[in-house]
This record gives structure tokens, C-alpha cells and sequence, in this order.
């Protein structure tokens, strides 16, 4: 699981005490919970720190929590090689 710790390095974990960057990285939209719930399993399969937040009726899973425009930057240009695709939500 040599993977699992480069990216480990890309993303902050989320029991870090910073504030977090105004921005997600999203990569699915879900009605139904349980979906987001196993995207979220295999993204974290992938090594990364990935997130559920509930907006209106649907579950957005999100790349994982940044702290900075520089580890935002690093965690896209990681998710798109590893092929992921998504869009940015500014907060």
C-alpha cells in the first residue's frame, strides 16, 4: 500500500485543526445515500481522504478537505491522473 502514503501527503486528513480552503473538489452527485457512500469507499480504495456533504436532496462527494490554494492545486492535479473527474465548489 505504498499508494495509500503518497497521497496521504497530496490532502490533509480531516482531524487537522486548520481551517479548511473555501473550496471542494467534487467528483458525484447521489439521491440515494448509499451510493455516495460506496463511491466513497472506492475513492478512499484509491488512498485519497474523500467527504459526503448533503446539499438539498442529493449527496456530494468530494475529493477531501485542503487547507490551502497550494494542496487544492496538488490534490486536483492528483485526481486527474488518476483519472477522476469533477468540478470545484467554492464556499
Amino acid at each position: 500500500m505504498v499508494e495509500k502514503n503518497l497521497y496521504s501527503s497530496e490532502v490533509s486528513s480531516p482531524e487537522s485543526n486548520k481551517v479548511p480552503y473555501n473550496k471542494q473538489y467534487i467528483v458525484g452527485c447521489f439521491a440515494v445515500k448509499e451510493n455516495a457512500l460506496n463511491y466513497k469507499n472506492k475513492i478512499e480504495g484509491d488512498g485519497f481522504f474523500p467527504t459526503i456533504s448533503k446539499s438539498g436532496k442529493l449527496y456530494r462527494v468530494s475529493m477531501g478537505i485542503t487547507f490551502s490554494k497550494e494542496e487544492y492545486d496538488r490534490l486536483i492535479a492528483t485526481v486527474i491522473s488518476k483519472g477522476y473527474k469533477g468540478w470545484t465548489l467554492k464556499q
